[in-house]
């Protein structure tokens, strides 16, 4: 098996003047369009958890190697917070799924450090028939399922029967109450949007006290879905290997959830044929951002080929050794990695191996900046294609 390869690495956006204002952006998504320009959306905000966090986008006509300054999505009210992700539907059409939550007093957190209950929150879908130029007005998602609220992890994920996928988990209200406990699910739409009547369950951990985030979907060979997700079991405070599910692209019925080689958060999914798979997380053993090459086997097993780290922070986190989780969230220094197909350039195309464009948020000399890298990795079918 062919390895992995760092081809380039550079800024899509860093606070040009950190030494006059504070500036931070967090959680990218990534589209590349028919054209080959690439849309990047992001969250800018003072800190974190401020009420003064804001979508913006920005464009990338040189394959993401330089991007435009960026522009807000659209003005909001200073008592939300929101964040958003993006997929290119085909053709041109690009979807925004938003979370906005309510923030009314700026000096509380979206998270209570009590019983890790989440302010109220809502989603909905933003419309774009011109590559993201223009926006129709948007639609507001009606949950299948009481959350009462709900993570913002993963874009729609566009099935290749048609059907619409939004990958989320179920989270507590600011008071606690979880009557479907927390747990991965994801909604199911037949007509592109417009109702999300049904869902399924991806991992339900409830019953061992496992909370499962920011899982991510995608197709792979045989008609199977493959669902990874950060594994977090809340008595003990610590983390719980990556796990993993299969399902039927028809059913939808996923398999018992199992735990991965990988020891780490936040995983992102591309699958590159005939079942080998690159998981980029956020790996808390050997702190980093790491990229894992694995294999999906016909009979489900999930094993890991091979690793290599892709970026280390300046000083190593601390992750499950805080006081509570909250605490944790609140000193993250990196993740969210979203990968997309990028065409290479002709000069340095090669037969078996093709190359990805990974974007993540990182904090870089007291300041958090969202960066790139175009990774060359192996592929076992021709003709990958990125809607």
């Amino acid at each position: 098996m062919d390895r992995l390869s760092i081809v380039e690495s550079g800024l899509v956006y860093r606070n040009p003047v950190p030494h006059l204002f504070s500036r931070h952006a967090y959680y990218p998504s990534v589209i590349v369009l028919p054209n080959g320009t690439m849309l990047a959306s992001f969250v800018i905000a003072s800190a974190m958890e401020s009420t003064d966090g804001q979508l913006y986008l920005s464009r990338s006509v040189d394959q993401g190697r330089t991007w435009t300054e960026p522009c807000k999505f659209h003005e909001k009210d200073l008592r939300v917070s929101e964040t958003g992700r993006i997929t290119h539907t085909g053709n041109g059409h690009v979807v925004m799924l938003i979370s906005a939550s309510d923030r009314p007093d700026p000096h509380i957190g979206s998270v209570n450090p009590v019983n890790l209950g989440h302010v109220p929150n809502r989603m909905s879908l933003h419309m774009s028939d011109s590559g993201g130029e223009r926006w129709e007005q948007p639609c507001e998602i009606k949950s299948p399922l009481v959350g009462p609220t709900f993570e913002l992890c993963s874009p729609i994920v566009i099935l290749s029967d048609g059907r619409w996928l939004l990958p989320t988990s179920t989270w507590r209200g600011w008071n606690g109450d979880a009557p479907n406990g927390m747990k991965a699910v994801a909604f199911i739409s037949d007509d592109q949007g417009a109702t999300w009547p049904r869902y399924v369950d991806v991992m339900d951990g409830t019953g061992d006290n496992v909370l499962f985030w920011e899982q991510k979907i995608i197709e792979i060979n045989r008609d199977r879905l493959l669902a990874v997700s950060w594994a977090y079991h809340e008595p003990e405070k610590c983390d719980r290997p990556n796990h993993f599910a299969l399902a039927s692209r028809e059913s939808l019925a996923f398999s018992p959830a199992l735990p991965t080689a990988l020891t780490g958060q936040t995983p992102e999914l591309l699958h590159l044929g005939e079942g080998l798979v690159l998981c980029v997380y956020r790996r808390v053993d050997e702190p980093g951002l790491w990229a894992a090459l694995v294999q999906v086997t016909d009979d489900g097993a999930f094993d890991v080929l091979e690793q290599q780290c892709l970026w280390q922070p300046m000083s190593a986190s601390t992750s499950g050794q805080h006081g509570s989780l909250v605490e944790e969230f609140r000193g993250l220094k990196f993740g969210a990695p979203c990968m997309k197909w990028i065409k290479q350039d002709e000069k340095n195309k090669t037969d078996n191996k093709h190359e990805v464009y990974l974007a993540f948020w990182c904090m870089e000399g007291c300041v958090s900046n969202i960066r790139w890298i175009r990774l060359r990795v192996p592929v076992k079918l021709t003709g990958i294609s990125d809607a």
